[in-house]
Parts: structure tokens; C-alpha cells; sequence
């Protein structure tokens, strides 16, 4: 039976218009995107805005292998519910909803079951992923043609178009979509409140999991090399900032902290870092490091004498998520955009020039949200 709402053909596949890269650090050219056909499940809708993950960086140029080009990227969108598939209950037209890493799951799992969709045993459907990511990307339907926020429109499974709070503005919501998930889950997983929790990169990443630690009742400690970033992550929640490069610094901290969440997009000479853990301490990677350089050493001493973790995590499911941005509801005053933690935001038209911003590190802001006009 033919589905035809608001004058639209659900059953049909729809042709809308996203920012496309063709080809391993190629720019991004806008230009006709097909969406599938619509199944019961699924939503249509409008992408308003979505933030630049230095994901998207990566996968732009295949750092990871994992890239099937041409791709349509973008993970952190908030978007509005344009038209429902018939077997659609939760969700109603004109709702503002997250469209974040994921699209799909098995569903049936033991994670999936408790809403723990990242860690999938069969594997979660990538948003924009497809063959090259293996089991992330197994669906038929190659979602890196038209998967990702920088294409106007998106259809998605209902489950994993997450309503965003009323009261939560859609510039806030936006960078926790990826970016304050992937910093909520190791919180949720290895710290309680009093946990030392240190904090490596103190970027857009980092200044998040800044924000949400101290939320949670941590005791922060940034952790960075640039000591001109001092004044700014103090006043976005730390409670101390470590010089890297300071061995009377890295003293201070040493053997003192619970967690450390490394949200840099490189590797990181584990080694050297592991000493300020704690007795019980973990070690948590959570910044994608390209493939060229992605191996990591170390002496089992380390970790066995003192009962120490070395972990990686990304993202949340859809229950730690909609948690994440109800406690940001009850904290809004101080998750807001401030001076020392501003977004930037720009024109989805300028998306080239704002990659490269970020990866050249002269962003004026700590996140940069872009507008579909």
C-alpha cells in the first residue's frame, strides 16, 4: 500500500541536496542526495543544524580505513520531525530530535536490551558508515551516500532519532549529540562522584568532559601541554590544571587520579601518562587516532602491580544519552555557552573552510555548529 502523508510518498525514495566529498581529502561539494524509500520504523527529518567532529575530519580522509567514498558525513545534528512512518508512537511531527552516530542496532542483545546500542554485539549501523566498517556498516543500503547531517534531510529509525528536552536549546544539544556522549560514557562506566578525573586535550572534546565530570561531582584535573589554556578550562569547571610539560606539574598529579579520559586524536605515549593514575585507575581512550599510527606498548608491570585498566570507548546508547542531556536540563546555567567555552556558528556553506579551521587548529571556538539555512 502506498504511504502518502503531508503530500509526500514515504514508499518512494527521496531526493534532497547535502555536502558531498568524492574522493580521500577531497573538499565537500553540494549536490543531489537520494534517501531510500521510508519503512514504518523510520522518520523523516529536517536536519536545522549539526556540529564538526573532528570524526568527520578523519573520515573525510579515510585516517581510519573505514571511509567508502562518496560520503555524506556529519554526526551531531538536531533536526525536526518532518513527516512518521505508520508504525512511528513515539515521536510526532515538528518534534526536535538528536541524529547522532548511530542509526540502527540489533536490538535484541544484552546492550541493546538496556539501551547500551555503542557496544552492540552483532554491531550498531553506522549513521554514515558502510562496507569498509565491517559489521558498523553491513547494511545493503550504503548509508555513506546520503547517511550523514551535512545532507539536508535524513530518514532514520524512530529509535535513534532521540527527542531532545523542551527546555534544552538546540545550540547546546548539539555538541553533546557525539561529542559529550563520547566523554559521558568512560564517566558513566569509571568514575562516581569524588573520582579523580583527569581530562588529556583540552579542546572542544575536552572542554566537554570537563563540564560534564564536574556536573557529576568530580574532582577535574586538566591535563595539557599549553599552558595558556589554564585561565579558560578553570573557569569552564577544573579544579587544577596540570602542565604536561611541567615535571613539577606532573608530580602533583601523580598516582592521584581515578580516570583519565585522553580525548586527543592522535596517539599518546601511554607510558608515560600511566603514572598518574591511581591504584585502580583506568586509562581511557576515547579521540579516533589514524591508522598510520595506532599501535600502543606497554609493559604489563604497569598495569598488573597496580591493578590499572587501558580502555577505549565511543559514544553513548540512547538511554545514557537521553540521560546525559536531561542532567545538562537540571545544570543549565553552567553548561551554557559562555566566553570560555563559546561554539562558533556558521553557514552550512562555509563547511570546507571550517574544516580546515579545526584541523589546523585556528577555530575561533571550542565546537563549530553549522546552519542549514
Amino acid at each position: 500500500m502506498t504511504c502518502v502523508q503531508n503530500g509526500l510518498d514515504l514508499d518512494k525514495p527521496l531526493v534532497t541536496e547535502g555536502y558531498v566529498v568524492s574522493e580521500k581529502g577531497g573538499k565537500l561539494k553540494l549536490q543531489p542526495v537520494t534517501l531510500p524509500a521510508m519503512t514504518p520504523t523510520m522518520v523523516q527529518v529536517k536536519v536545522l543544524m549539526t556540529g564538526l567532529c573532528y570524526t568527520d575530519i578523519h573520515m573525510r580522509d579515510n585516517d581510519v580505513g573505514t571511509t567508502d567514498y562518496p560520503i555524506v558525513l556529519g554526526h551531531e545534528g538536531i533536526a525536526e520531525v518532518t513527516h512518521l512512518g505508520s508504525a512511528v508512537r513515539d515521536l510526532k511531527v515538528g518534534d526536535k530530535v538528536a541524529v547522532g552516530w548511530m542509526r540502527d542496532s540489533c536490538r535484541t542483545c544484552r546492550w541493546c536490551q538496556v539501551g547500551r546500542e555503542n557496544i552492540c554485539e552483532k554491531g550498531y549501523q553506522g549513521l554514515y558508515l558502510s562496507t569498509s566498517s565491517g559489521k558498523f556498516g553491513a547494511s545493503p543500503l550504503q548509508y555513506n551516500l546520503h547517511g550523514g547531517c551535512f545532507a539536508r534531510y535524513q530518514r532514520i529509525e524512530e529509535k535513534f532519532a532521540i527527542k531532545v528536552p523542551d527546555n534544552l536549546p538546540a545550540e547546546m544539544a548539539c555538541p553533546l549529540v557525539c561529542g559529550g556522549g563520547t566523554v559521558f560514557e568512560p564517566l558513566c562506566d569509571f568514575a562516581t562522584p569524588g573520582s579523580n578525573v583527569g581530562v588529556m586535550g583540552i579542546g572542544g572534546l575536552g572542554t566537554a568532559a570537563v563540564k560534564l565530570a564536574r556536573m557529576r561531582g568530580c574532582v577535574v584535573w586538566a591535563l595539557s601541554g599549553s599552558p595558556s589554556k589554564k585561565e579558560g578550562v578553570l573557569a569552564a569547571g577544573a579544579h587544577k590544571f596540570v602542565n604536561m610539560k611541567s615535571d613539577e606539574d606532573r608530580k602533583s598529579a601523580m598516582g592521584k587520579l581515578d580516570l583519565i579520559i585522553d580525548t586527543t586524536p592522535r596517539n599518546t605515549n601511554v607510558v608515560s601518562e600511566l603514572p598518574l593514575l591511581s591504584t585502580n585507575g583506568t586509562f581511557c581512550k576515547v579521540g579516533l587516532v589514524p591508522k598510520v599510527d595506532n599501535v600502543m606498548s606497554v609493559p604489563w608491570g604497569m598495569l598488573v602491580g597496580f591493578q590499572r585498566r587501558i580502555g577505549g570507548s565511543i559514544v553513548c546508547g540512547t538511554k545514557r544519552t537521553i540521560d546525559m542531556m536531561n542532567q545538562v536540563v537540571e545544570n543549565m546555567d553552567f553548561m551554557k555557552d559562555t566566553d570560555i567555552w563559546k561554539t562558533e556558528h556558521i553557514p552550512m556553506e562555509q563547511v570546507n573552510e571550517a574544516m580546515e579551521q579545526l584541523e589546523s587548529h585556528t577555530n575561533k571556538g571550542y565546537r563549530y555548529i553549522l546552519h542549514w539555512e
